[in-house]
């Protein structure tokens, strides 16, 4: 053989053994070196009434971007009240506290919504997508560092019971949800809202192409470039803490055997419940009422409010 194949040998096995490495490693100690530190926060009352108050902050964060976010709360805190933290679509931070409603009285709790730390159009062109690429993934693993600067901000809260702060991911906020929760023991509880697990079969059914070939080719690349976010790998790791998986029996954008393989794969203790519905919408108000109200029964009969 001459040089040129010897080299091209080389090049193949160096670039097989990158790969695996990549597919194979654990991310969880990269998670954590990568969360940074708070530099600065801003906050702003946007809302206060008999019912709740409402502040929006800005997080800013070592790393550089920055994590808009809001807090919703009952307007009397005489006690520290655990704090939800919720997770939803792009964009869905406001709608999230707008719809999802805690009784402040009956369940008094403080509800924290995040939108991803993503500059960039939400509606994007087929061609547009392969260059929206690096600063999508790049969002994506600084949502993780979002989760914990979040925390951090939420540990120095005088109301905030700090061994009561719970985890709540809805659709592929899902994804950021189980991955913090397995870097970190001081969220007590998870629970995954229309989710489910196969990040490539999940990217290939929700891309709005008619070109299934693209749409598929688009799920691999997602496959391999997101790959540490793929919720199998750490599903597992909620355990001992009270997982909740809730999904639609027809929902179309996360079907319910992806579903169903995250549930499978979870450790004790855990629960499934299966809503008679498709894929949840921000406009869905009275699904969202209904999801509401399950959670906080199963937040109840966990012992987590």
């Amino acid at each position: 053989m001459g040089i040129y194949t010897y080299i091209i040998l080389f090049v193949s096995a160096a670039i097989i053994l990158r790969t695996l490495w990549y597919l194979l490693r654990d991310n969880r100690k990269r998670f954590i070196r990568a969360k940074g530190y708070i530099e600065n926060i801003e906050t702003e009352v946007l809302e206060k009434n008999e019912q709740f108050n409402l502040e929006h902050f800005t997080i800013k964060a070592s790393q550089g971007f920055k994590l808009n976010g809001y807090i919703k709360s009952p307007p009397k805190k005489t006690d520290k009240l655990p704090a939800v933290i919720l997770l939803g679509g792009l964009f869905s931070g406001k709608m999230i506290v707008d719809f999802v409603d805690f009784d402040p009285v009956e369940t008094p709790v403080i509800m924290i919504s995040t939108d991803y730390p993503y500059e960039g159009e939400k509606r994007l062109k087929w061609w547009q997508v392969l260059f929206a690429i690096p600063r999508i993934r790049k969002a994506a693993f600084n949502s993780i560092s979002g989760i914990f600067l979040t925390i951090d901000m939420l540990e120095e809260m005088e109301h905030i019971d700090k061994d009561r702060i719970y985890l709540t991911g809805v659709s592929f906020g899902s994804f950021f949800c189980l991955a913090a929760a397995a870097c970190t023991q001081k969220i007590k509880s998870v629970a995954s809202i229309y989710s489910g697990s196969k990040i490539e079969k999940l990217v290939e059914v929700n891309l709005p192409y008619k070109m299934k070939f693209f749409n598929k080719l688009v799920g691999l690349l997602a496959k391999l470039l997101v790959h540490p976010l793929e919720p199998l790998h750490y599903v597992g790791d909620i355990s001992p803490r009270p997982f909740l998986v809730m999904g639609g029996a027809d929902d179309e954008r996360f079907p319910a055997k992806y579903t169903e393989m995250l549930y499978e794969k979870a450790g004790d203790p855990k629960d499934i419940i299966w809503i008679q519905s498709n894929h949840m919408e921000p406009q869905k108000t009275k699904l969202i009422s209904q999801l509401t109200k399950e959670v906080t029964v199963w937040m109840k009969s966990r012992n987590l409010i």
